[in-house]
């Protein structure tokens, strides 16, 4: 369902959201109405998808439609007990993915989780539909492979002279966490 700050709702479900300059830009359940032409629209539009604060950035050239999922949840907003488990979950999420033709990473920060993709529009759905059903259901069966991948990940970064400052800052704690391995 697509949820809307202002604008009228019609009678099959859609919306119209602001544009740029007063334009109405409609909007279905499924996402916004594009056409097939060039957008007139050069400035991004905000509204709220299933109550998810969405941005819709119009496209030149009729090129791949990128989208991602962006939380803000990251490292930083674990403990040191916990230290490593968002990590966990978004490779937990993309598992079900595969190997694929398809763009797609996620990443973990410190401040947040992205998972992030690139294709035609069918494929920009599956892919989405596919991380936020794996969120709901996390293939724990899958726990100690995705642990080891993220101890071999955990080896393979480099540790400069600039790796203890998180912790000399913050403790063992929040972005003090960098410090530590997962």
């Amino acid at each position: 369902m697509t949820q809307q700050t202002e604008g009228p709702v019609t009678t099959d479900g859609s919306a119209t959201i602001d544009g740029p300059g007063g334009t109405r830009v409609p909007v279905t359940p499924e996402g916004p109405v594009t056409t097939d032409g060039p957008s007139d629209t050069e400035s991004p539009v905000t509204t709220e998808v299933d109550g998810i604060p969405t941005l819709l950035a119009p496209t030149s050239g009729g090129g791949p439609v990128v989208a991602g999922l962006f939380f803000r949840v990251g490292a930083a907003d674990e403990t040191l007990a916990t230290a490593g488990l968002t990590h966990l979950v978004e490779h937990l999420a993309l598992h079900r993915h595969g190997v694929s033709d398809l763009h797609y990473n996620g990443s973990t920060a410190a401040t947040h989780t992205h998972f992030v993709v690139s294709g035609t529009a069918e494929e920009v759905v599956a892919y989405l539909n596919g991380v936020c059903a794996s969120l709901r259901d996390l293939p724990v069966e899958r726990l100690a492979t995705e642990r080891e991948i993220l101890r071999t990940e955990q080896a393979g970064r480099g540790r400069g002279p600039n790796h203890q400052l998180p912790l000399w800052r913050y403790g063992a704690r929040g972005y003090g966490l960098a410090s530590y391995p997962e």
